[in-house]
């Protein structure tokens, strides 16, 4: 069973401008997610301590999808998962273009990255260990 390695979602700000359309919007949101994704996948830390850890990460996208300034914008209170996420997302560059209803060169989000360590579900008891005799 794989753990839940990833991305919460991606909150797209754009600061000066009309907003893309909703279903452009969302699109593009989804495929940037899941761009992203596999990368954080491969750069969850081994000695993570145990628990949810989310990185807030800040960053510019420019049109071609390049990810330029990538910093901590909220730290997730443990650097080495900090660090694992900002790499995660300067590997990710470039991703998807953006839609080009975006106005401007580049947009600001704020992405958050999450990384989850919880101890693995104890499998089910077999029938038999439950109900003996029955």
């Amino acid at each position: 069973m794989f753990r839940n390695v990833g991305l919460i979602a991606l909150f797209v700000l754009v600061a000066i401008g009309p907003r893309p359309s909703l279903a452009q919007d969302a699109a593009w949101t989804v495929s940037i997610s899941s761009h992203i994704r596999p990368f954080v996948r491969a750069r969850k830390p081994q000695d993570m301590p145990p628990g949810v850890h989310t990185t807030l990460i800040k960053l510019q996208i420019d049109r071609d999808g390049r990810i330029h300034g990538a910093a901590v914008a909220r730290s997730s209170g443990k650097p080495i998962v900090d660090a694992a996420a900002l790499a995660a997302v300067r590997d990710a560059s470039p991703g998807p273009t953006l839609p080009n209803i975006a106005p401007g060169t580049s947009i600001s989000a704020t992405l958050p990255v999450s990384f989850d360590n919880s101890r693995a579900a104890k499998p089910a008891r077999s029938v038999k260990s439950i109900c003996d005799g029955c």
